[in-house]
């Protein structure tokens, strides 16, 4: 029987030297496999495989009709040929260009009326009625207004007595209570930490770049910047990362999660900072 040439990442063995050579130029030449979804390029075939998942694993959704697509690209294309003229609806002051007379009526109000609506419970600013109402049931259970968050759980309640009596609960599992925000800690160096973020006291100083953090433990994740460490490994595509925290959003590429969610459409996001650039498109303001 004929020796075989085998293949570690992707499985595979070959009789000849020339066809193991050619397959593993074609396969695992570094950065010359791409991804047909984004373009992205890999070392590796392997490594692709590891990548789609990310594309598999949900949708995505034109922002101006709501049609969705099974890929980015696919998005990207509708939208260059079905909305390169999508904007109809002109201002006759400013020319801006709208895509609904909802919109339009929503830019005159505020951009030349002056014309906001507040949510006197959470000072929440909004450029439409309509949403504002929306919001306002956030603060509703049945009839009853719900005026005072508990800052450890997130529950709200209908008056600061309620919310008193409510984080009696709390007490029994956190040793130390923020007298600002009402945030519970379990050790004193997690509410040292904690206090720092409100007096902006940052004690801990990078000697590289001098910036400065509230915690020890923020230095040491930042510090890796600097010496290119990267201890968290995904175990699903092996990318790695400086931060734990880092690791753990990426990881939700792969499980699905979304765990920031719009209260006026129900669309779920991976990070907050995603959310909040959605909530422009519902005309939200932030005090």
């Amino acid at each position: 029987m004929l020796p075989m040439l085998y293949c570690v990442p992707c499985n595979k063995s070959f009789l000849t030297r020339e066809k193991f050579t050619r397959h593993n130029y074609y396969s695992h030449t570094e950065g010359k496999v791409p991804c047909e979804v984004c373009g992205k390029l890999f070392k590796s075939m392997w490594y692709l495989k590891a990548h789609s998942v990310v594309h598999q694993s949900h949708s995505v959704e034109c922002d101006i009709c709501n049609r969705t697509f099974k890929h980015a690209k696919s998005l990207g294309q509708h939208k260059s040929q079905a909305h390169y003229n999508a904007g109809k609806w002109n201002c006759k002051q400013c020319e801006k260009e709208y895509i609904t007379a909802a919109g339009l009526v929503a830019h005159v109000k505020t951009a030349h009326l002056g014309v906001t609506y507040t949510c006197d419970v959470c000072k929440r600013t909004y450029l439409s009625e309509s949403h504002f109402k929306i919001h306002q049931r956030n603060h509703e259970i049945g009839n009853v207004r719900l005026l005072y968050t508990c800052m450890t759980c997130g529950d709200q309640l209908s008056s600061k007595s309620s919310l008193k009596r409510h984080m009696r609960i709390h007490k029994e599992n956190f040793l130390y209570i923020c007298d600002v925000c009402g945030k519970g800690l379990r050790t004193p160096q997690s509410f040292r930490n904690h206090s720092r973020i409100h007096s902006g006291e940052k004690p801990f100083g990078c000697h590289e770049c001098g910036k400065t953090f509230v915690s020890k433990e923020r230095l040491t994740e930042h510090v890796r910047v600097h010496t290119k460490e990267k201890p968290y490994s995904c175990g699903v595509c092996g990318k790695s990362f400086t931060q734990q925290h880092s690791l753990k959003v990426h990881a939700r590429l792969h499980t699905g999660e979304r765990p920031y969610r719009c209260h006026i459409c129900e669309k779920a996001f991976i990070v907050k900072p995603m959310l909040v650039s959605h909530l422009k498109m519902h005309d939200v303001l932030f005090e």
